[in-house]
């Protein structure tokens, strides 16, 4: 089809993008600022059952992968567990996130991409009419006809962006996850817990977030994050605590034992503009209530992939209108259930650690809720009549989880309601609609 397309940044999103196009004929190159191994934060991800194949992976392209397995719940004060059992053939799958690098790496490759590693994208290349038309990288101007923005959080490509492509959005409370993840030898003689299965503590000593511990592999798997700064110290302190209530985890380090920051907030309103488009943690993909975002990077890579592969066989140009149905089809398949998820995750993150245990304790939270990132949280009138009279010593809480569930369904219809077609006017009229429900 014989354009180019440049991608900054080796997200996963970018790369299954490249790799698509590549195979019709368009010339695609990746820009990535680290290191071929430096690629892949040093832990496990979880991703969809089916996320090989809407990457388009060959069986001899997969990568090895175990079943996520079930997860029990604590309250702050660590009692009233709630188990979440996933049904057998349901289980997510997780996958070491290097072995996921170098699936996709391989497969852009094989498809004819060229990835350039070291190479550090210092913003996007504007063209005489204020739109763009290429990359900087290092010092240098690349150009195409169709950037690929998947430089993760706070991109340098969209921050660069002009002012009137209107696509800055803040990352205000509630809207990084600061982790620290770690994985630890056991220690000798300790009885370990069932393998697999994920240990989750809310507002664990506190902090503003959550903590987990799982055995995987032989290894304690330990992980604290916080919406709120989370500085070495804090993180092995809560280290320290885990073990009081896991003795098993030992004293060595395995792997890991860095801190990371993923976006949490919903998915941005805008992610396309004339010869650009934006993937993954650019532009937010992450499920905001765990942080997990492989698969929806994936998916956001193969739309766009197939938008942009319409338009050039329709003979038309990567501009806003066009590439706007990736948007559309992005929010219908993953887009609208992050903004229902955001909208629960701030009301959980904003009760005070007493009501979480009430909730836990009387039931208000059950695995129902918990489970499957609070996308089964929904109240039909016995339950809810059940939850007010269990939670009659909290009713202000209570009627904000109830308010927090009506804005959450509102909040996910707002977002499947987005305009059909690109019209500017009614696109900012949706964008401050869908803001104002998740501000």
């Amino acid at each position: 089809m014989g354009k180019k397309i440049i991608v900054a940044g080796a997200g996963h999103g970018g790369l299954v993008a490249a790799a698509h196009l590549a195979r019709l004929g368009c010339e695609c190159e990746v820009f990535e600022k680290k290191r071929r191994d430096e690629l892949g934060y040093d832990w496990t991800d979880t991703i969809g059952r089916n996320t090989f194949d809407i990457a388009g992976f060959a069986d001899n392209e997969r990568g090895a992968v175990t079943l996520r397995k079930n997860s029990t719940f604590y309250a702050p004060n660590r009692k009233t567990p709630v188990e979440y059992n996933v049904s057998p053939g349901r289980e997510a799958l997780e996958i070491e996130r290097k072995t996921m690098y170098d699936c996709l790496i391989a497969h852009a490759e094989n498809a004819g991409v060229r990835i350039h590693y070291s190479a550090v994208v210092q913003g996007p290349l504007p063209d005489a009419e204020g739109g763009v038309r290429g990359l900087k990288v290092d010092g240098r101007e690349e150009e195409a006809d169709l950037v690929v923005d998947s430089a993760g959080l706070f991109s340098p490509v969209m921050a660069g962006l002009p002012a009137h492509y209107r696509m800055a959005e803040p990352y205000g409370e509630n809207s990084v996850f600061h982790v620290y993840r770690g994985y630890y030898d056991l220690a000798e003689g300790a009885d370990t817990p069932q393998m697999g299965r994920f240990n989750i503590y809310f507002k664990f000593m506190g902090i503003k977030g959550i903590a987990w511990y799982k055995v995987s592999e032989g290894m304690a798997d330990f992980l604290v994050g916080s919406v709120e700064p989370l500085d070495p110290d804090t993180a092995q302190a809560a280290l320290r605590e885990m073990r009081k209530v896991h003795p098993e985890i030992g004293g060595r380090l395995l792997r890991g034992g860095r801190i990371n920051d993923i976006p949490i907030r919903s998915t941005h309103t805008l992610l396309v503009g004339n010869r650009y488009a934006a993937v993954g943690d650019a532009v937010s993909m992450p499920d905001p209530m765990n942080g997990s975002g492989i698969t929806n990077a994936v998916k956001a890579g193969a739309l766009l992939a197939e938008t942009a592969a319409g338009l050039l066989r329709e003979g038309r140009p990567f501009d806003t209108a066009g590439l706007w149905d990736y948007q559309v089809r992005y929010y219908k398949s993953a887009a609208h259930k992050a903004a229902a998820i955001c909208v629960l995750k701030n009301c959980l993150l904003s009760f005070s650690p007493e009501v979480l245990n009430f909730f836990f304790d009387k039931k208000i939270l059950t695995a129902k809720e918990l489970g499957g990132s609070g996308q089964a949280m929904k109240m039909d009138k016995a339950e809810l009549t059940g939850k007010i009279r269990r939670g009659i010593g909290r009713p202000l809480s209570l009627l904000k989880l109830k308010k927090a569930v009506e804005t959450s369904k509102e909040a996910k219809n707002t977002a499947l309601a987005i305009p059909e077609t690109y019209d500017a006017d009614a696109v900012e009229a949706w964008r401050a609609k869908l803001n104002a429900l998740l501000a």
